[in-house]
């Protein structure tokens, strides 16, 4: 039996990174989103500390961006830190919106000479993976493909991709 449904996007894992781009991809067009297990697994809903980003006016993007780069012993590709620095508050946002409650005052935390850790007591990655989860579940753009083994990508033509779910078969345009 196969299944010649086109989707935009395939997305491989379903932790707040997988989730959260299937959220905001699924404005541009539909989504497929596919995890090893249940929506809510891995070491997503076990992480205990917050998220990381500038929304204290005594704070600035260069201090968060130069911790950053020293806890990384600066090894890191400055390139993405300073994207994902700049782009932190607004996902802190975007995740309050989908309904995190975050606690009033941020953290310091190791490698920060700040305190701008946003976190939802000591079990951030629960909470911030049930908003998730509820959003996603409720967004008619996605499409979730759970216990799912992705068997096989076929990359060989650039705008189309193949993958194998058992006996199901999708195109799509993109995968992450």
């Amino acid at each position: 039996m196969k299944n010649n449904t086109h989707v935009q996007f395939l997305i491989i894992g379903s932790g707040i990174a997988g989730m959260s781009t299937a959220l905001h991809l699924s404005k541009l067009g539909k989504v497929i989103l596919c995890t090893k297990s249940k929506l809510i697994s891995g070491s997503t809903p076990l992480a205990q500390g917050g998220i990381a980003g500038v929304i204290n006016t005594k704070d600035s993007f260069e201090k968060h961006i130069q911790d950053t780069m020293n806890a990384g012993g600066n090894t890191n590709n400055k390139h993405a830190v300073e994207l994902l620095v700049y782009q932190a508050p607004e996902e802190i946002q975007f995740l309050e919106n989908l309904g995190v409650h975050f606690e009033k005052d941020q953290h310091l935390e190791g490698g920060h000479s700040f305190p701008r850790v946003s976190n939802s007591k000591d079990i951030s990655g629960k909470i911030i993976a049930e908003a998730l989860a509820l959003n996603v579940r409720a967004n008619k753009n996605i499409s979730i493909i759970e216990n799912a083994d992705v068997c096989e990508i076929n990359p060989q033509n650039t705008s189309i991709s193949y993958i194998k779910n058992k006996i199901k078969y999708h195109r799509v345009s993109h995968y992450i």
